[in-house]
């Protein structure tokens, strides 16, 4: 039974190309619409190129989709929160009313302050407005804190904009004001902290600038320390606030009378 093995291997090389077909097999086709005897599933023939000039490009398989940019980069209604906030250092209430500032600078951490913890993709953002900007206007001395924000657009369909005013608001406890009339007569009281403040014992000083002590009990150490501490969340990575009872006493940095620094001192008996 069956062909002899001459004939098996005349039909084999018939299939395969190396010979005459056999009139029991029929000679192989090509899919229907091959014209020319090119088979349109097989890879198609590439141009001689050289490999100096030629270029390198990436392809893509059918039905894929090119990466998607990152989100908080592409999306135009999420903003750097370190970028969008700009803290001022003003004198007095003159200076503020003419947006007068001795010294502007950005925050360096907001992580504590905006974005959700359980998704680290949102620290530190601020979501919902095009062109945020938020200025936070401090004391140079007293650290009283007022803050503004402006933007281009809102986001008002599908999106529910970060209360911007709110969370910046948490860290100062309550103080951070957003009404610049009262804020500009709080400045004008704010002479009377500074001018306690140059009458505080000095335990260095230099031409220019001074290390002064705010001792126990002292009314400064609420005064000024009080305020400056919801500033130390934007500067100190995972700063916190201390409550000054009355074993905690200060060290203040001051340049002129501008508040540069602090230490707080805790006495254990």
């Amino acid at each position: 039974g069956g062909a002899p093995p001459a004939a098996k291997r005349a039909r084999l090389e018939a299939l395969m190309g190396g010979g005459e077909a056999d009139a029991g097999f029929g000679a192989p086709t090509l899919p229907q619409g091959a014209a020319g005897g090119t088979n349109p599933f097989g890879a198609p023939k590439l141009a001689p190129t050289s490999a100096a000039s030629a270029p390198v490009a990436a392809v893509a398989p059918a039905g894929a989709s090119a990466p998607a940019p990152s989100s908080a980069s592409a999306d135009e209604w999420v903003s750097s929160a370190n970028e969008a906030i700009t803290f001022h250092l003003v004198a007095d209430a003159d200076a503020f009313a003419r947006r007068e500032a001795l010294a502007s600078f950005h925050p360096a951490y907001t992580n504590q302050v905006f974005g959700d913890g359980e998704q680290p993709e949102t620290l530190e953002t601020i979501r919902g407005y095009k062109g945020l900007e938020v200025d936070v206007w401090l004391h140079a001395t007293t650290m009283t804190a007022y803050a503004e924000m402006r933007y281009k657009a809102k986001a008002t369909l599908g999106r529910r904009p970060d209360d911007v005013l709110k969370l910046l608001a948490e860290p100062f406890g309550g103080t951070l004001m957003t009404d610049a009339t009262a804020y500009g007569a709080a400045l004008g009281q704010a002479v009377v902290a500074t001018a306690a403040v140059g009458r505080l014992r000095a335990v260095s000083r230099w031409e220019g600038g001074a290390v002064l002590l705010a001792p126990r009990g002292h009314p400064l150490l609420k005064m000024v320390v009080g305020p400056t501490q919801p500033v130390l969340f934007f500067f100190i990575d995972g700063a916190s606030i201390i409550e000054l009872d009355d074993k905690w006493e200060v060290l203040l940095l001051l340049e002129g009378s501008r508040l540069a620094g602090l230490a707080t001192l805790y006495n254990y008996y």
